[in-house]
């Protein structure tokens, strides 16, 4: 199956300024027809995916021997339901060879889930502007078939510009046989791990 994904950035002026760190990051995957079948919303309090008629809150709960954990809780319930491990400092760039180590793990409903940021199809190239702002991911199940590339593209017209990921709308699309949408917008919060690594080698 091949879904349409988008992310935009909503928020409102405070005086004739807007914050970006205040903003929310709105992520949304749609059908063919463009109708919404699942969000994730990135906010300055609230990490929460809509998928499949549930919710599900993601709540950071440790930094600890540089890996993160986050719990994954039923919105409506508070139960918990899984957890995301980041391994290491944020998501490691560009692997070429698959490691033994994932960037990251998301476990749901008792499944393990390893997320990777791989190789774009289009090559990154300086002197082709074309070339910028091509990212891909890939999310797979250690148990059975079920695997997801993820392949997007944003405007960068200024390439040494610190937050020139994080805070940048774009669209893409998903290449997936998982029956789970849930699992699949998870991924969109490494997403912008990712792209924070990304802006601190501009920043300064």
């Amino acid at each position: 199956m091949i879904f349409k994904f988008s992310k935009t950035l909503v928020g409102e002026a405070t005086s004739i300024f807007i914050r970006p760190d205040r903003q929310l990051r709105l992520y949304k995957i749609t059908d063919e027809q463009g109708q919404i079948l699942a969000e994730f919303h990135h906010g300055y309090y609230e990490l929460l995916v809509k998928a499949e008629s549930k919710e599900i809150k993601i709540e950071p709960i440790k930094r600890l021997f540089k890996k993160t954990k986050l719990l994954l809780f039923d919105g409506k319930d508070h139960t918990q339901i899984g957890e995301m491990q980041i391994n290491g400092q944020g998501i490691s760039h560009f692997w070429k060879d698959v490691p033994s180590d994932p960037n990251a793990v998301i476990t749901f409903n008792g499944v393990d889930y390893y997320f990777r940021r791989i190789q774009p199809d289009i090559q990154y190239d300086w002197f082709k502007k074309a070339s910028w702002g091509h990212f891909k991911f890939t999310l797979y199940s250690t148990k059975g078939e079920d695997v997801a590339y993820f392949s997007l593209k944003m405007d960068i017209p200024i390439i040494s510009k610190p937050n020139y990921t994080k805070y940048r709308p774009f669209e893409g699309i998903i290449e997936s046989n998982f029956s789970n949408l849930s699992v699949i917008v998870l991924a969109f919060y490494l997403f912008e791990l990712e792209f924070e690594a990304e802006d601190q080698k501009y920043d300064g």
